[in-house]
């Protein structure tokens, strides 16, 4: 069985009524596994939380965003113009349209979503495109 943290259970011998867990190449009794294993589910659980809470119309989460505090940045959902421009796009696109996120659009991913989230400075490898992914399956 795989756990959330890609821990697996195995058995270091042929008696398979004592399962063991492997966590970084050590061998943990029971006792252990669950204290380790109840962080591993309350990590998972807290990541799947992060996810429901929309907090950006393109996908960042602003809550993991360095210039949050260092810029204080309240995130797009509360601020009228971003602090980095006179406008953002895709905020002012989403709200044209009356849509919560860029997940909604019937046009999603767009090109402008798509430009942003692979910028060579300041994209994100596309993980905003997930999260929004994510936000519309709500």
């Amino acid at each position: 069985m795989l756990t959330p943290g890609g821990v697996r259970y195995i058995s270091p011998s042929r008696d398979l009524s004592m399962p063991m867990l492997l966590f970084d190449g050590e061998f943990v009794g029971t006792r252990e596994q669950d204290r380790r294993l109840s962080g591993l589910f309350a990590a998972a659980e807290y990541r799947q939380e992060r996810m429901r809470v929309i907090e950006s119309r393109c996908g960042i989460l602003c809550s993991e965003c360095g210039y949050r505090a260092s810029m204080g940045c309240g995130g797009c959902m509360a601020i009228k113009r971003p602090f980095w421009g006179e406008i953002c796009p895709l905020k002012t696109c989403c709200e044209a349209r009356g849509l919560e996120n860029c997940g909604r659009c019937g046009e999603f991913p767009c090109e402008v979503l798509v430009q942003f989230a692979f910028d060579e400075r300041q994209g994100d490898g596309g993980r905003r495109i997930e999260q929004c992914r994510a936000w519309s399956l709500q």
